[in-house]
């Protein structure tokens, strides 16, 4: 397997994992990847990096929140921020 086939499975198994509620997230993962201890310690190092605030997940908007808002943009005039 190749590392990005590898990183796009633990891609996977991450967003499939953190889909479920927290209590059940250990067990999910020990059997999704029994026999495979490099999947799991990626699976584990990504939800670690979740944790810690260091993967936007889909939070992207949360990023830009404090951004601040320019009245002009070349030569657009911007009236409100839509997302």
């Amino acid at each position: 397997m190749t590392d990005i086939a590898f990183e796009r499975e633990a891609l996977a198994l991450f967003e499939d994992i953190f889909a479920l509620p927290p209590e059940e997230r250990a067990v999910a993962l020990t059997r999704l990847t029994e026999g495979r201890e490099t999947l799991r310690a990626r699976v584990e190092a990504l939800i670690a990096a979740d944790e810690a605030g260091r993967i936007q997940n889909g939070g992207i908007a949360e990023v830009f929140d404090d951004a601040p808002v320019h009245e002009r943009l070349g030569g657009y005039r911007l009236g409100e921020r839509i997302g």
